[in-house]
């Protein structure tokens, strides 16, 4: 793992969601515990190993998403990844991904910095409630967007 800055440190072991950094060719570099959770796999099993190895079922999203980066030089922020966890779970997982590429000071791409966040269970309860109606014609308050509360349909 890569030497870091406590602060940095403090924020990989702290944060609620999922941390990583890639190198271009898409090999874990860094990553955090709860991104590992998330995929089921451990921290020393990731680093150094590329995603294709570690989680083969994301690998071509992930892929695709580093390869438009490097070729566009831009971040690519609220994406949608799915994808079965390699842990023999068996069930389809949706994470809301953001990805920012680590430039040097001539512009060349570093690495990908990795936040993701699993929304599995906020999309499975929210598709049903978007399409339940009474027989009166209610239907239960659904959500405008994540930030901004409900709003009765």
């Amino acid at each position: 793992m890569i030497d870091r800055p406590p602060e940095l440190q403090l924020l990989y072991e702290t944060a609620p969601i999922g941390l990583a950094f890639l190198s271009p060719d898409c090999r874990y570099l860094q990553i955090n515990q709860h991104l590992t959770e998330i995929c089921g796999i451990s921290v020393a099993d990731h680093i150094g190993r590329s995603v294709r190895d570690t989680v083969p079922q994301v690998a071509d999203q992930v892929e695709h998403i580093v390869q438009t980066i490097l070729r566009t030089g831009e971040p690519l922020t609220g994406i949608e990844v799915s994808g079965q966890r390699p842990d023999g779970s068996n069930t389809e997982r949706v994470w809301v991904t953001y990805w920012h590429p680590l430039k040097d000071t001539a512009g060349k791409i570093l690495g990908i910095n990795v936040v993701a966040e699993e929304i599995t269970e906020r999309k499975r309860v929210r598709i049903p409630t978007m399409t339940t109606t009474r027989s009166d014609g209610w239907r239960p308050p659904v959500p405008i967007d994540d930030d901004h509360g409900w709003r009765g349909v």
